[in-house]
């Protein structure tokens, strides 16, 4: 999350040199392993992995947080791209190697309805190895479209994944910033992508566009309880209603057959690492569609609704991550695809 918010990181990388169990096999009994392996994998039930699978998962992707910061892979006009492919190779393998019970796709669903923290616990692994995907990357999108494709599909994967998750949890779950956080971040940086690089995609924009008005039903539903949802809820919305244009713009350039339905199939970002997963069957965009939550026709368009509620949110303090700070990492995104357009033509 360093690279996400821009902010320096307590802990250097000499004093991570702990080698974590991070893919061991689950031991028959406890009394056979070494204390510390057996703290980190187990819970009442030796079988089942504990939530600080999270931690030291959390733990390996702070390692590439260093990596990528140390070798300058998170700001824009790196010369190697091999880093970039190598990075976003390790970051998914790290994931691959994980637990069946907490790995995506192709979970271990077995132990769901009876420990329903599992469920919750894989949306957050899946959700912390995107995020990292989508901001390794998105420096990168004006000079390669491998990155441009990559964030793309890793931010419509965040937010489904946050969809997931939102339905595993209960109304006591709501004042968690993730909630927000991530669905904020994904929307405004597919919302900037798509209109910056207009796509051919008419498909993947579809989906983009259903998956961040899902992610707007969200955060109306959260905001009673949640600061940052309060907060960014304005730009999510003006977010929304850009990619909905890039979008509808697509569609009239490159017309494609109308169906009652589409299917988009999950792959993964690099398919000899991830195999095919489940299937998500979305319904045809249109003025009536339905996505469980209700429709936001009254999306920001202009800045004035923006710096309106940026002036109040500054008087109140409400939140750290107010308006004005979703503006400036919006703005953030421009200016690394305008640099390096500049570059380029220099």
């Amino acid at each position: 999350m360093s690279i996400l918010l821009g902010r320096p990181r307590l802990v250097n990388a000499i004093d991570c040199d702990v080698e974590l169990p991070i893919n061991c096999n689950f031991p028959e009994s406890i009394e056979s392993m070494h204390l510390s392996t057996a703290q980190a994998y187990s819970s009442h039930d030796t079988r089942v992995p504990s939530s600080v699978c999270l931690s030291l998962l959390t733990y390996e992707l702070s390692q590439k947080i260093h990596e990528i910061r140390t070798l300058r892979a998170d700001k824009p006009g790196l010369q190697d791209y091999t880093i970039i492919q190598r990075l976003h190779s390790e970051i998914l393998s790290l994931v691959k190697e994980l637990p069946s019970t907490i790995r995506t796709p192709n979970p271990d669903t077995s132990w769901d309805l009876q420990f329903p923290i599992i469920p919750r616990l894989r949306e957050k692994i899946f959700t912390a190895a995107y995020s990292l995907l989508m901001a390794l990357h998105r420096p990168h999108v004006a000079k390669h479209m491998q990155s441009r494709e990559t964030v793309l599909k890793a931010g419509l994967a965040i937010l489904e994944s946050q969809q997931r998750f939102f339905e595993a949890i209960t109304q006591f779950h709501y004042a968690y910033f993730g909630n927000a956080f991530f669905s904020i971040d994904a929307v405004i940086v597919l919302s900037t992508v798509v209109s910056s690089f207009p796509s051919k995609d008419v498909d993947l924009l579809q989906q983009i566009v259903l998956a961040t008005q899902q992610a707007i039903g969200r955060l109306c539903l959260i905001e009673t309880e949640n600061e940052m949802a309060r907060a960014g809820i304005k730009i999510a919305r003006s977010s929304h209603q850009t990619v909905k244009d890039a979008y509808n713009r697509s569609k009239l350039l490159n017309p494609v057959p109308t169906s009652t339905s589409i299917t988009h199939e999950y792959q993964g970002l690099e398919d000899d690492t991830f195999q095919r997963s489940h299937q998500i069957t979305l319904p045809e965009l249109g003025d009536s569609f339905d996505t469980g939550f209700p429709i936001y026709h009254n999306a920001v368009t202009n800045e004035a609704d923006l710096n309106e509620s940026m002036m109040s949110m500054n008087q109140t303090g409400a939140t750290e991550f107010d308006i004005s700070y979703w503006m400036g990492y919006r703005q953030q995104i421009v200016n690394d695809a305008v640099d390096m357009f500049d570059s380029n033509m220099n």
